[in-house]
């Protein structure tokens, strides 16, 4: 019987959860069931790991700029080079890019939304509503990035849209880490430090900015505390003159180019201020070595956490209510034994990624056996 072939397009192939994700279903995926091909635009750390699983990968690229006339034809002429029998689309782009392949071709589509759908600016949401509505499903991460699309995309069909959470594999990510972990020695960190950490792109939406302020603070009272920032992005620089001025440069950690699960046994808690995220496998990660977890949140419910039972959710935008919260896991260690007990069985019993590769699997057979 003849493999399906498996279409995967996706904007960028950069540090990212929704770059993980795909990675992740390229790795555990059936070989039996499904032959991979993934499109991407702009490349990234991923490509070379990609490329190393044996599957084949195929940079689409403009003339003059990105998404010009050139960019088009390239495009439409390796979906029709490949003839897959599904596509599997992430990321804004490459998600409009997969229902006009749709439409030319005549083959399924399964698009994946990893951000609430508020996080797209005007022109993004004007071409969705202009593009054409094509049938196939639609993955929402989170329950949180399934009702952004109630709230602010009225046109897309809700009975299109179903649940499959982020997962990841908790023993996977421990034994990487036990076979290249970080030592406090190594970032110059000793044992009475109290160690803030977060993991992610250093871009404007994980709101940076604000950790670093609620840093500054709670830093001018006790002078233990140390903050390591591990990541890459574009606000690398400003994020590092945000530190000089707040004068906390020297006590704030800059990783670079280095995977999260070297660092999170490091962290006495982990925070995430990001203005909006679908479903942080950063988080999930950290949760699931124990380490006790603090969201700042726009939503009263957060997909993960639930409040003083696995971690802490605090409005967004208070930076001294941040510092506040911080200070109170590094004076209560009993508190924080409880919270990363509970985040590690919430990761354990919730978000396996077992269950993630299960849902995709099954939802791209039915796809395609729905079209016929």
């Amino acid at each position: 019987m003849r493999k399906k072939v498996l279409v995967h397009i996706i904007s960028n192939l950069g540090i990212g959860g929704a770059e993980t994700v795909l990675y992740q279903l390229l790795r555990r995926l059936s070989s039996e069931d499904f032959d991979h091909k993934v499109i991407y635009f702009h490349g990234g750390a991923f490509v070379e790991k990609i490329k190393k699983l044996g599957v084949p990968v195929y940079q689409v690229k403009g003339m003059i700029f990105t998404y010009d006339f050139v960019f088009f034809i390239r495009f439409f002429s390796l979906i029709h080079r490949l003839r897959p029998d599904c596509l599997h689309t992430v990321l804004w782009a490459a998600n409009f890019l997969g229902r006009l392949a749709t439409v030319f071709f005549g083959v399924p589509l399964v698009q994946a939304l990893h951000n609430n759908q508020d996080q797209n600016g005007f022109l993004r949401k004007v071409i969705d509503r202009l593009s054409p509505e094509v049938a196939g499903p639609i993955v929402a991460v989170s329950d949180g990035v399934s009702n952004s699309v109630i709230t602010h995309a009225p046109w897309i069909d809700k009975r299109k849209v179903c649940v499959i959470k982020n997962g990841i594999d908790a023993y996977e990510v421990k034994k990487n880490s036990d076979a290249d972990i970080a030592t406090r020695c190594e970032l110059d960190l000793n044992q009475d430090h109290f160690v803030i950490g977060t993991v992610g792109r250093f871009e404007a939406v994980k709101n940076y900015s604000l950790l670093l302020t609620a840093f500054a603070v709670l830093y001018d009272k006790y002078r233990t505390e140390r903050l390591v920032m591990v990541g890459q992005g574009s606000q690398e620089n400003l994020l590092k003159q945000r530190a000089y001025h707040l004068g906390i440069e020297k006590e704030v950690i800059f990783i670079t180019g280095q995977p999260g699960y070297r660092y999170y046994p490091l962290f006495d808690c982990f925070v995430m201020t990001s203005y909006k995220e679908g479903l942080s496998m950063a988080l999930l990660e950290a949760m699931s070595f124990g380490v006790p977890c603090i969201v700042t949140s726009s939503e009263p419910v957060h997909d993960v956490l639930i409040h003083q039972k696995n971690g802490l959710v605090i409005p967004a935008g208070e930076p001294q209510l941040l510092a506040d919260t911080i200070d109170l896991l590094a004076r209560d260690k009993d508190l924080c034994l409880k919270l990363g007990k509970s985040a590690k069985e919430t990761v354990e019993r919730s978000f396996s990624l077992d269950s993630m590769v299960d849902g995709y699997s099954n939802l791209y057979k039915k796809t395609m056996t729905d079209w016929r």
